[in-house]
This record gives C-alpha cells, sequence and structure tokens, in this order.
C-alpha cells in the first residue's frame, strides 16, 4: 500500500486573523502631582476642573478616533485648543448650527442618562431644561470666565424637550464656537437644589462614562464605570472599555518616576527631558512619546505704568524691546536646558498654524529673539536711560529651576543696564497679585497655550480676563473686531496669526523657551500613543 504523504512545512491557515477587540475589565492606573482644584464648572476654571471632567460631559466633545488609534488624521497633542471644525463631535449634542453670529442651536441626543446617585436622584433623561439650568448657573456666576469677558451668554432658552437656544450679548465666534460647547461640564440640577453646589466631591452627579467612587486627599481620586453611558466606539461597543480608574496623587516628582518604573502606574504624562533620560537607562522597554509643551513660561511686563508702559509710548517700547534682547535664549536652550526645548514667539502651540516661527516674523518683530546686548544697551539710552533703571522680576517659590532661570535673567539684564530687584513669593500670594493687575515691573506667569488670540484684547477701554499686563493697542483691537465678525476657519487662522505678530512688534512679553516633555506608558497598555487630554 502507498504511504501516506508527509509535509514537514507548517501548516498555514488562509483565514484572516481576526482582531479579538478590547479586552474589558480592569483599572487604569495614572499619575497627578496636585489635589483637585474644585468640582464646581461654576465655580471653577475649566482647566481646573480635571478631575471632575471624566464625570460631568460637554455639549460637544473632540472626536478621539480622528487620531493615533483611529484614522490617524489628527497626532492629537493639543486638541482641545481651537479645535477645528473636523475634530468636533456631538457629546451631550447630536448636532448643532450656528444661526447667526450672536445664536447657536443644539439638539440634543435622545436617551442619555443622568448617573444613579443614591440620595441625590435615580437615573433620568438629559434633556433641555438641564442645559439652561446649568447654563443660568455659569451666567450668574461671579466668578466665572463669563463674568469677566465682555462678549458672553445672556440667555438660555429650551425650545423644545431636546433643543437648545444660547445667544450672546454681542458676536463671538470662539465663544460659539469652542468656549459654550466644549468648556461647560453639565452637573445635574437636582444636586444643586438639593446642596447648593456641585463643590462635594460625593455628591458630584453627570452623565459622563465614570463617577467618583472615593477621594482620599494625598492619596487617589478613584472613579468607576458609568455602566448607563451612552456612547459606543467605533464597531459598536460599550465604552469604556475599563471597569475603574485611579488617579494617583503624588506631589514629588521622584516619587511619581519610581511609581512607573515599578510599574505601579500605568501611564505617566509630562515626563520632564531629564526624567526622561534616565528612564531611557533604567526602564527601556517603557513606551514614550515627545509632546508638546502645554505651558509658556513668560514674563509679562506692565503696560500701565514706565518703565515698560503704556504700551503706545516709543520710549516704553524700546524698554521692552531690550528687555527682550538682553535674554541669550540660545545660550539657556543650550546651557540650562542642554538642548532640550525651543524658542517660542507666542501662548500658542509651536505645532499650530497660527503660531508664528521666528524666521516668518517681520525684522522688528523678529530682533527681539536675537542675542543683542549691545543693542539693548543703545535701547535704553534712547529710551531716557542712559545711567540705567531699576526693575522688579516677580516669580513664586513652587519651582526652583524657574527661580535658576530667572537668576539668569536678572544677570542678563543686569549687564545691560537693568538694576533687577528677583522677588520670588510664596505661590498664593503670587498668582493673587498676577491676577489683579496690581503689579508693576514684570511678573512670571506660567501660562497654558489655550490663551489664544484674545490674550491682548481691550476693546472699549476693557480688559479682558487673559490680558493680565493691560496690553493697549488699537491694531490689536482691530484685528479682534475681525475675528469676531469673520466665519471662515482659513481667515480666522490668518487673522490669529496677524494678532501674534502684532504683539511680538509691540514686544508685549518675554516668551522664555519651552522644554521637552513626554508621555510615557507602561508595555501591556493598549490603544493608547500618548494623546493628551480625555481621550
Amino acid at each position: 500500500t502507498d504511504e501516506p504523504v508527509v509535509d514537514d512545512q507548517p501548516v498555514v491557515d488562509d483565514e484572516p486573523v481576526v482582531d479579538a477587540g478590547p479586552k474589558y475589565g480592569g483599572t487604569m492606573r495614572i499619575t497627578a502631582w496636585g489635589e483637585p482644584v474644585g468640582w464646581d464648572p461654576a465655580k471653577t476654571m475649566y482647566s481646573q476642573l480635571i478631575y471632575m471632567r471624566p464625570v460631568a460631559s460637554q455639549l460637544l466633545t473632540i472626536d478621539w478616533w480622528k487620531g493615533p488609534q483611529g484614522t490617524g488624521e489628527n497626532p492629537m497633542d493639543l486638541p482641545w485648543i481651537a479645535p477645528p471644525d473636523s475634530l468636533q463631535v456631538g457629546d451631550l449634542a447630536e448636532s448643532w448650527e450656528i444661526t447667526d453670529h450672536t445664536t447657536v442651536v443644539y439638539n440634543l441626543r435622545e436617551g442619555i442618562m443622568w448617573q444613579d446617585k443614591p440620595g441625590i436622584m435615580e437615573p433620568r433623561e438629559f434633556v433641555a431644561d438641564d442645559v439652561v439650568h446649568n447654563f443660568e448657573r455659569f451666567m450668574a456666576s461671579e466668578v466665572h470666565i463669563f463674568a469677566t469677558d465682555p462678549k458672553h451668554p445672556v440667555s438660555a432658552t429650551a425650545l423644545d424637550k431636546y433643543t437648545v437656544e444660547i445667544k450672546m450679548n454681542e458676536p463671538s465666534f470662539y465663544q460659539l464656537h469652542t468656549t459654550i460647547p466644549m468648556y461647560f461640564p453639565m452637573v445635574a440640577p437636582e444636586q444643586i437644589e438639593q446642596y447648593g453646589d456641585a463643590t462635594d466631591w460625593r455628591n458630584l452627579t453627570g452623565t459622563g462614562p465614570w463617577m467618583v467612587s472615593d477621594y482620599v486627599v494625598g492619596s487617589a481620586v478613584t472613579y468607576e464605570r458609568n455602566d448607563n453611558y451612552w456612547m459606543k466606539d467605533p464597531e459598536g461597543r460599550d465604552l469604556p472599555y475599563l471597569d475603574g480608574l485611579s488617579v494617583m496623587i503624588i506631589p514629588e516628582i521622584q516619587t511619581r518616576l519610581t511609581a512607573l518604573r515599578s510599574g505601579q502606574v500605568d501611564i505617566m504624562q509630562g515626563v520632564t527631558w531629564q526624567a526622561a533620560e534616565e528612564l531611557e537607562e533604567t526602564n527601556p522597554e517603557l513606551e514614550r512619546r515627545s509632546i508638546v509643551n502645554t505651558v509658556v513660561i513668560k514674563l509679562l511686563l506692565d503696560h500701565k505704568n514706565p518703565p515698560f508702559g503704556p504700551t503706545g509710548d516709543p520710549d516704553a517700547l524700546k524698554v521692552r524691546q531690550a528687555a527682550n534682547m538682553a535674554i541669550d535664549r540660545q545660550g539657556i536652550i543650550d546651557g540650562y536646558f542642554q538642548g532640550n526645548a525651543q524658542t517660542v514667539t507666542n501662548c500658542m502651540a509651536p505645532g499650530l498654524a497660527v503660531a508664528a516661527a521666528v524666521e516668518n516674523l517681520p525684522p522688528e518683530a523678529a530682533q527681539l529673539y536675537e542675542f543683542n546686548p549691545e543693542r539693548a544697551r543703545e535701547l535704553l539710552v534712547e529710551a531716557g536711560y542712559p545711567e540705567g533703571l531699576k526693575v522688579t522680576l516677580a516669580t513664586d517659590s513652587t519651582s526652583v529651576n524657574l527661580a535658576d532661570m530667572f537668576t539668569l535673567v536678572k544677570s542678563m539684564w543686569d549687564d545691560v543696564g537693568f538694576d533687577t530687584e528677583l522677588v520670588v513669593g510664596e505661590a498664593a500670594s503670587h498668582w493673587g497679585i498676577l491676577l489683579s493687575h496690581n503689579w508693576s515691573g514684570a511678573i512670571h506667569a506660567q501660562w497654558g497655550f489655550s490663551t489664544g488670540p484674545g490674550a491682548w484684547d481691550a476693546r472699549d477701554g476693557v480688559v479682558t480676563y487673559f490680558n493680565l499686563a493691560d496690553v493697549q493697542d488699537d491694531e490689536l483691537n482691530d484685528i479682534y473686531d475681525a475675528l469676531d465678525d469673520e466665519w471662515d476657519g482659513q481667515a480666522r487662522i490668518d487673522l490669529a496669526a496677524d494678532s501674534y505678530v502684532r504683539a511680538n512688534e509691540l514686544a508685549s512679553e518675554i516668551y522664555m523657551p519651552v522644554d521637552n516633555l513626554y508621555n510615557y506608558w507602561q508595555p501591556w497598555v493598549g490603544g493608547y500613543s500618548g494623546e493628551m487630554g480625555n481621550g
């Protein structure tokens, strides 16, 4: 009989490998350095609501599926900063329409449920009256951003059960397009009716994917999955995939790094370049991604009083130019940061279209970023200070590194004719003085990229919240008027770039180099590529 033919080659399965999809369950552990500042969106700045945003949703959100884990259309470095239309997607609202320059109408999703919070409320549907309730709280708050911006919503009206109309007092594209739909998380009216506000985490009730289950000061904020969350992934699977989320509060950087090295945390964002060099040596298995540093270190200059003000005074301009040109930015990058930093010319992310690169600035503005102590000395003489002048440079004590860097700035200023007093104050006092607009000389502001093009808005003599240096310039105000009337996306980008060029022509403030940062995650973490934000 014939023997069977034996093929000693490995059997190849022609069937395609089927993606098993995400694995459900488990708890993700991430790190944070500070305690929650607040839980109530009507009493706390949006940027300080990082612990409550997983609980409470906004009208619109970012389409995270267009990031690295989806179509790859956007790197998701800074998705919340002036997001283009292509990145916005409905959250509580299914669709929306800006009907005129002061009005936006939102059509809410049907079937979204408030979370089940024993003692506060049973689950019920989210409806238009809930949006009205939240926006009336925002508009009535004396500490909310609406209270300090002359352009703000004046009414929120439920047109029917699932339709809301919000009206502005004056045209503002940025408010209608970004601020109103994306910066105001909604909390349950029942919580406010029962407790008066949303300041206690134990009562926090939203519609988001997570619910706060515990908060231990100095330890962690713990979240549990909201099983009634409405959103699905592109394949129709329930979200979130995880059962829990733990934000471990670890103020000390070395302790955070130890937790990352030992696998006690899964994701750590904002790792400095110094720590990244160490981690490459000790834990090469960790995944990482270089990210844009979202915090700009800048020196605000007092535009109300000499020697840096007023804005339009020619001699004050020369002093501001001298203060800029006296700083050896490249020397700071090469020496202080050991090459791990870059020059920025404004408070927008270097990778965004509105960021004006030094090489694209007009000569009068570009010269600010050239280290030219000789010209700085000449400018002070031309401004009427042949014997030099006394100035104050104020910073805070939260970071020894910043104080060290500003010691270098003091030395550079003193070398060209300034007599600089470096004042290092307690953090709370420093920021209180800064926000009061009641300061003189130069003051350090550690400011995010999100200040946007309105950072120097002083139209009709009203200085806006972000214009902390009281810059007042007719050309900038004209640009802001044009921005309010312009609704084309590319035209708005061009106008925003114009505002940054103009601010540099005025030498309105001093931008220090921005150091490189990294996001790290453990090799077992799937579906993550170092994105920033609440994805």
